[in-house]
Formats: structure tokens, sequence, C-alpha cells
């Protein structure tokens, strides 16, 4: 399965989930803060276009795996990508829109 295959707007919620995640990283990386908080969370997100260009079906389950790690890991993280990863197509076109 391709990328084009993502159902619904799986495709869009996991290049929101990359957005996000860089916008955590330069935001710690500008407070000179939590290097160990940066490593973890580009750990976390460098797999995801792999995994998006040759998605399969276990794929959703590694994803979430991964985002609930980083977050049990760092409950203060900025952004709560498990709740965007889970959203479903109806909620996450009220929340976000065209993003």
């Amino acid at each position: 399965m391709t990328a084009a295959a993502l159902e619904g707007t799986l495709h869009r919620r996991l290049l929101l989930i990359l957005h996000r995640g860089l916008v955590e990283i330069r935001n710690l990386a500008l407070a000179k803060e939590n290097t160990s908080r940066i490593a973890d969370l580009s750990d976390t997100l460098e797999l995801l276009p792999s995994l998006m260009d040759q998605w399969e079906d276990g794929h959703m389950d590694l994803v979430r795996r991964l985002l609930a790690d980083y977050q049990t890991k760092h409950p203060d993280a900025t952004f709560d990508y498990l709740s965007i990863l889970d959203a479903t197509d109806g909620v996450f076109e009220r929340v976000y829109g065209k993003w």
C-alpha cells in the first residue's frame, strides 16, 4: 500500500504530527533545554516518512506505540500526538480544517 492509499484523513494526520513535532523540536532547541527530549522526539518521528511511503496494516500500531512511548516518557509534551493520530475524520476536519 502506498501513501496515496492511506484512508480518510490519516495521511494529513500523520503530516500534522510531523509538523507539530518539528515545531516542538525547534522550540526546545531555541530554549536551549531538554536536549534528551529533542533526541527522543526526533527518534520518534524519524520513521514516519518511510512508514507513510510504504504503508501497511501493522504500521498504525507501530506509529501509535512510538507516539505513546514518547508521550509517556514526556507527559509535558507540547502537543498530544496520540489525539491527532486517533482523531476520526470528522473530528480532524472540525478541529484542524484545511490545515
